[in-house]
Formats: structure tokens, C-alpha cells, sequence
């Protein structure tokens, strides 16, 4: 850290506190010193404009001294993005921090410190998935909202095998796989689970996350301020045979190989039993068929473990090098509030983080499943979203082609991430 920024945090210190107040409930924005904070912050996010300018235009009339200026940004490139406009000094001072990405950027963030917003209120306050925003010495950001890996299934298929109940758990899946499963020579013409294969599954790297994290491996281990990749056990081997058991023609279970669409796009047609999707995959399946007959429950889990779901939490971070970090500050711990992020939460239709909202149960079909896969996320330290994909990918892959077994497709992947964790 720098000695401009510890003569910062310095001057601040003070103007942290009451944010962590105004946070906290104690003092509403919009009474006392927030408004004495004044100056110019970009925010960018990959939250659609017509989504967000309501609240930026109600946080802009009470703080009256601070301009926001909101980019969209598309997800696809977000991080490319984000990553070369602060090597350039032209980057936001607030952006939205996918929860993949907290390892990668880690460095670029203002660290707010534990002295001034207590590991306790934050716990206190948002869901254990946000756990991960946390250092050994403070916040790297303020969570909003969360986005679940949930169950979609098909209710026509399901009422056409005489199934009258998704399955809760995991080992139901075998014996359900047959009878969902449609061939025509040999040939799948639908399938019962979007399982087993790695270039046309959608989350494929997620679902198996959440297998592994279920079973209580955390992937990736954080001691003080080491990462060590640690998939390699018993449990995370068994986890990936089950996964590609699907895909494989000699088990019963067989229902998925390369040749099928992608797994979304199956279940859009209506030619999946069972897909496993983020909850804002409801939209584009919707959206993409209104007539398709199909509810959503929790993940699966296994038996006896502690119930789990991988889940990306988004929160706001305020940019080291941003030349206006009370500002910054200001606009993180209103929005990260109950009020802001509520509001943001429902514009999506997405679960919020913080615990308080989560207790207020929604109505609906789908919002009730969506909050509780929320308190039941997890998710790991990952060193390079992208890359991490490709290897989960390889893994499958080897193991489905009979290239390598399960245990050494987890020994070499294990490896891999390890070399990551470490460049």
C-alpha cells in the first residue's frame, strides 16, 4: 500500500465509520456528513441502464455534491475490460466484482479495513457466499445480489413417465435417468439430464462445483494469504463419476453425449427432462419459449451433507487507484444498504444478499426457490475463471473418452488450478 493511500484511509477513517453507521441503519444517507462528500465517481457494472438509473437518480438527489456517471458493460468482456482501463488510469471507481473474480483482481481493489467495518457486521449482514469478498485485514467489497445454481425441470415430461416429484436428492438420478430418457436407434432423442458431458452442458464447471462442494471440498484453500488447490480425495473423484455417468452408453444412467444441443437450449425445445442453470437463466427460457410447461426447485444435494449450491455474489468494489475514494465509498455503502439493494435484487429478479431481505420471503413460482438456493451458495477462489472452465472441460472430457480415469482426470485438474493459484 502506498503512502498516499495509507495517508487516505487516515483521513477518511472517520468518514468510514459513518458509512459503516449509515450501513448498519443508525443514520440515514441523506442526513449529516455523506452529503458534505462531493465530486465525480464512474461506476461501471453489467446491470442493464433501465435496470439501475431509477436508484443512481434517487441516490443523486439526496447526495447532491456527488455526480455518477453509470456504464453498462457486457458481461462477455467485462473483466478484459476492467482489467486494461486501470492498467490506463481510465478505469471506473466503483465496479461490480463477480464473485469469480475476486482472486484475479484482488490487487486492484481499496481494501476497506476490518478496524472500520467489523468482520462481525459483515457477517451479521450478508450471506456466507459473500465470504469471499473478506481478506485477512478487511472487505474488498459490498455485496448485492446473488445469482443461484437451481433445478429447472420439464413438468410435460415428467407427467409423461408418471413422475409426480422432482427428485431432491442425488442418488434418485440413476433410476430416473431411463425412464425420462426417449431413443429412436439407438439414437437420444430427449434426454433425462443435462449431465455428463463438457462442450454442450451449460454450467457444466459449476455443476460439478456444486457436487464437490456438497460434499464438503472447498476446491481451492485459503490459509492466511496462500491458495492451494485441493480436489484431490475420494469424494471429489466419486463425485466426478457420477457427473459422467450420464455419458457413458454402458451404465443405465446413459442420456447425454456430445452430438445433443447445448443443454439450455434442449430444455428450451423441450427436449430435456432436467437442466441445471443459473436462476437468471429464467429469463432467456422464458423469453425464448412461453409455452414451455416447467417449474424450479432447489439443487440436489447428497445425503446427509450440509445442503449446498454453487453461487456467484455480486458486489460492489471501490478501485484502488480511484481519485475520488470518499466519494466511491459513499455510493458503495448506500447501494450495498437494504433499501438500494433490494431494490436491485427485485429489478432482476434475482435473490438479494443481504440476510434481512432473504428473511422477508417473496411470493411467486420462482423467487421463494431462488432465495433459499441463496443462503445455500457457496463458491471458491478461482484463479482464472476462464481458463478453470477449460480444464473442468478437459476433465470431463478425458474421463468420458475412457483417456484417463476419474481419480487422475481429479489429480491433473487439481494440479492445473494449482499452477494458477501460484503465477
Amino acid at each position: 500500500m502506498s503512502n498516499f493511500q495509507i495517508i487516505l484511509i487516515a483521513v477518511f477513517i472517520a468518514f468510514v465509520i459513518f458509512g459503516v453507521m449509515i450501513f448498519s441503519g443508525f443514520i440515514p444517507i441523506g442526513q449529516g456528513g455523506a452529503t458534505q462528500i462531493s465530486g465525480q465517481i464512474t461506476v461501471w457494472g453489467t446491470i442493464p441502464t433501465r435496470d439501475i438509473n431509477e436508484f443512481i437518480g434517487n441516490f443523486k438527489s439526496v447526495n447532491r455534491n456527488i455526480a455518477v456517471n453509470y456504464v453498462a458493460k457486457s458481461a462477455a468482456n467485462f473483466d478484459e475490460e476492467l482489467v486494461a482501463a486501470l492498467a490506463a488510469g481510465t478505469g471506473p471507481d466503483v465496479f461490480l466484482l463477480d464473485s469469480d473474480f475476486v482472486f484475479k483482481n484482488r490487487d486492484k481493489i481499496f481494501e476497506i479495513p476490518y478496524l472500520n467495518f467489523p468482520i462481525k457486521t459483515y457477517k451479521d449482514n450478508f450471506i456466507s457466499a459473500s465470504e469471499i469478498y473478506l481478506t485477512n485485514t478487511g472487505v474488498l467489497a459490498l455485496p448485492l445480489y446473488v445469482d443461484p445454481i437451481v433445478m429447472y425441470y420439464n413438468r410435460t415430461l415428467f407427467n409423461n413417465a408418471g413422475i409426480p416429484r422432482p427428485p431432491t436428492a442425488w442418488d434418485e438420478f440413476p433410476n430416473l435417468a431411463p425412464q425420462l430418457t426417449s431413443r429412436s436407434n439407438n439414437r437420444i432423442i430427449k434426454s433425462a439430464v443435462g449431465m455428463g458431458g463438457s462442450g454442450n452442458i451449460e454450467h457444466a464447471k459449476e455443476i460439478i462445483s456444486a457436487l464437490v462442494l456438497q460434499a464438503g471440498n472447498p476446491i481451492v484453500r485459503r490459509e492466511e494469504d496462500t491458495f492451494e488447490a485441493v480436489l484431490s480425495s475420494s469424494a471429489v473423484s466419486n463425485a466426478l463419476s457420477f457427473y459422467t455417468s450420464f455419458a457413458n452408453p454402458a451404465t443405465d444412467s446413459y442420456s447425454w453425449n456430445e452430438s445433443l444441443p447445448n443443454s439450455r437450449n434442449a430444455f428450451i425445445t423441450g427436449d430435456l427432462a432436467i437442466y441445471f442453470g443459473t436462476a437468471s437463466d429464467l429469463f432467456r427460457i422464458r423469453d425464448s419459449n412461453p409455452n414451455l410447461d416447467f417449474d424450479i426447485v432447489d439443487m440436489p444435494q447428497l445425503p446427509a451433507a450440509n445442503r449446498a449450491t454453487f453461487g456467484r455474489v455480486y458486489g460492489l468494489a471501490v478501485a484502488k487507484n480511484s481519485k475520488n475514494i470518499p466519494a466511491a465509498l459513499t455510493f458503495v455503502y448506500a447501494f450495498s444498504g437494504a433499501d438500494y439493494a433490494g431494490n436491485i435484487a427485485n429489478a432482476l429478479s434475482l435473490p438479494p444478499a443481504r440476510r434481512d431481505l432473504l428473511a422477508a420471503r417473496p411470493t411467486g413460482s420462482y423467487l421463494p426457490i431462488f432465495y433459499s438456493s441463496a443462503l445455500q451458495a457457496k463458491n471458491w477462489f478461482d484463479p482464472d475463471p476462464k481458463r478453470t472452465k477449460e480444464i473442468f472441460k478437459t476433465m470431463i472430457a478425458d474421463v468420458v473418452a475412457g483417456r484417463t480415469d476419474a481419480e487422475d482426470a481429479v489429480d491433473d485438474t487439481s494440479t492445473d488450478i494449482g499452477v494458477l493459484l501460484n503465477k
